[in-house]
């Protein structure tokens, strides 16, 4: 065992306590001034990070900012974040990834889509840039490969 591992170690600094600027309690600040609670209530969040995202992919698709208020309107803000989030991991790992290739990203292994899955297959199918899916197709294929 080396001398670094017996060395103590100081105990974890506390969290800084803020009054939040939406409830007015006082909590561990989670950003922007607000308590965690209040920041996964927070109606902007889905716009600011899908803008953040729409920073950091450079170059991204035309859909975006459609997808973006079609996630914050019909989700909780951390619902929305979770829809942005799974198109965003395909689109960072390949830029030309197509809508289909972005929704079957969120299919589990018995072929079911995800919460992610579902909201995004609905948005593109509702702005025509894909067919819907067949999903008992997909379950069926899933059992035999099984």
């Amino acid at each position: 065992m080396c001398a670094s591992c017996t060395r103590a170690q100081a105990p974890p600094r506390p969290a800084r306590l803020i009054t939040c600027r939406e409830c007015g309690r006082q909590r561990p600040n989670a950003g922007r001034g607000l308590c965690n609670r209040c920041k996964l209530a927070d109606p902007d969040w889905p716009f600011r990070y899908g803008a953040s995202l729409a920073a950091r992919m450079g170059d991204a698709p035309g859909w975006w900012q459609a997808l973006t208020e079609f996630a914050a309107a019909r989700h909780h803000p951390g619902g929305a974040v979770a829809i942005l989030r799974q198109a965003s991991r395909v689109l960072l790992a390949g830029p030309s990834a197509s809508p289909r290739q972005i929704a079957d990203s969120a299919i589990r292994p018995d072929g079911t889509l995800t919460a992610e899955g579902r909201a995004l297959e609905g948005f593109f199918t509702s702005h025509g840039l894909m067919m819907p899916g067949d999903q008992a197709s997909r379950r069926a294929a899933a059992r035999r490969q099984r």
